[in-house]
């Protein structure tokens, strides 16, 4: 989580973890990664094999398309949703969008979390209210290497389902504000260039390396 962020929810957060490390082994008898989840005692709280989806580039038709709602998360979603974390965190993202997979759902991920361990999911989210304003470069996993100013509310509150399809509202400031806006466009059709002030840079061009350029999402 970028500093000074501040993170609150209300009616509890979006499949939020709290104090949980998240590690990659190697299994033994299969020889694939598999991503563990543990609690400060060491108790394994999910387990499965890691499984990586091709993200979708910039001029790839899917990324313009309008998202359907979920109405039923199936087996299926629940292993997309798995799929579209092990995407994200291999990428370096904090956020990544159904769409971006390929997959015409209104479903988000996002971990803005320095150690990846704050996982939220969003179903059918919808941006509720937002104030302030905040300006800074922008990145996004289907458009890798590239960057622009984008001016972005500093303060969203959104509602949205979680994994057991219950309503909950999350608000968010600075790095997840944004990470709220960025997301929710890509189930629109919309990417951040359509949002961009000036030209698209690389880290090089502006003055700062690729990690500390934006958060890609």
């Amino acid at each position: 989580m970028a500093a000074g962020q501040v993170h609150r929810t209300q009616g509890g957060a979006l499949d939020c973890i709290k104090d949980v490390r998240n590690e990659q082994r190697l299994s033994r008898d299969t020889g694939k990664a598999v991503r563990f989840s543990a609690g400060a005692a060491g108790d394994a709280v999910w387990r499965h094999k890691m499984a990586l989806r091709t993200i979708r580039r910039f001029g790839d038709p899917v990324l313009e398309k309008h998202c359907k709602e979920v109405t039923e998360l199936t087996p299926r979603l629940n292993e997309l949703i798995d799929d579209m974390f092990d995407t994200m965190y291999d990428a370096g993202g904090v956020g990544l969008a159904a769409p971006q997979v390929g997959v015409l759902k209104r479903i988000v991920v996002i971990d803005v979390s320095q150690e990846q361990n704050e996982p939220l999911v969003l179903i059918n989210p919808v941006i509720v209210e937002t104030s302030g304003e905040q300006t800074g470069l922008e990145g996004c996993l289907s458009l890798p290497g590239e960057y622009g100013e984008v001016t972005r509310p500093n303060y969203v509150k959104v509602t949205a389902l979680d994994r057991n399809m219950k309503e909950r509202t999350l608000e968010g400031t600075e790095l997840l504000a944004r990470c709220f806006c960025h997301e929710i466009e890509h189930l629109d059709g919309h990417l951040f260039t359509e949002k961009v002030e000036g030209e698209l840079v690389s880290p090089e061009e502006s003055g700062e390396n690729e990690d500390d350029a934006a958060e890609k999402e």
